[in-house]
């Protein structure tokens, strides 16, 4: 019964993690990698189109709001890509190699990074997930642009660190399933029930967690985009068309972090 309600709550962010998953991504896949860049936490994100060609992103941890990008290639599991700003300038480049390490089984990708002034910062990454998509959309079984998917996540996560319950209440898809213990789940069947058992539902510790839940580079499958580790699934509505789509909050699962 938990394996399922795991399952349904979209929650296995790391299916394709670790364990010799040499030379990712796949063809028409986003890898996203965890790592560090010199002493600074970085979140990189990789795709890699059908004949081969790289694109992807990367944010420093302590600086989310601030976006690189770049484009570039792979080869024998040797990766080069040129980074530029939000202004399209170029202002590094990254070139690193893939290993496994035999002792901890885990894979490691590991290199430098170049900027324009000639400085080499080293680069440390492993892979955290993967997930199918295309250059403009990873989340593929959503209507809509990446950027779009991940404004309604923003929003998201403003409204339950802002208590708006309002707007949550009128964005989550009826019935609503919040997985409130292990094994248990509610129903929600209105917006008038979720306000109120708002406060029943939602501990101080859980609305305290969006504080720190990223918006970006979520994982996607069948059920839709995860936030976090499935807190919070974004979907569309039932009644959405590719031409005219909204988004909704289709469950909910407090009980696990």
């Amino acid at each position: 019964m938990i394996k399922k309600l795991l399952l349904s709550a979209g929650l296995m962010l790391y299916f394709f993690a670790t364990d010799a998953q040499n030379c990712l991504p796949d063809p028409s896949f986003w890898a996203d990698y965890n790592g560090w860049l010199g002493d600074k936490e970085i979140q990189l994100s990789v795709y890699k189109s059908a004949d081969g060609n790289l694109i992807g992103n990367y944010r420093f941890i302590n600086d989310e709001k601030k976006v690189f990008v770049f484009t570039g290639s792979e080869k024998n599991c040797t990766y080069s890509l040129d980074v530029v700003d939000n202004k399209n300038e170029a202002v590094g480049k990254f070139m690193f190699q893939y290993s496994f390490n035999k002792v901890t089984k885990k894979d490691i990708y590991e290199g430098v990074y170049t900027d324009n002034g000639n400085k080499r910062s080293s680069l440390r990454l492993q892979l955290s997930t993967m997930v199918g998509g295309s250059p403009t959309q990873r989340y593929f079984e959503l209507f809509g642009t990446t950027q779009e998917v991940e404004a309604f996540a923003e929003k998201i996560k403003a409204s339950f660190i802002d208590n708006d319950k309002n707007w949550l209440a009128e964005k989550c898809q009826y019935p609503l399933i919040v997985y409130f213990e292990k094994g248990k789940k509610r129903i929600i069947n209105s917006d008038k029930q979720f306000l109120d058992n708002y406060d029943k539902l939602f501990s101080k510790a859980f609305l305290e967690k969006f504080k720190k839940i990223k918006c970006y580079n979520m994982f996607s499958s069948h059920i839709g985009a995860a936030m976090n580790k499935g807190e919070v699934v974004i979907n569309h509505t039932k009644n959405s068309t590719s031409d005219k789509y909204e988004y909704c909050i289709s469950s909910i699962t407090v009980f696990l972090w």
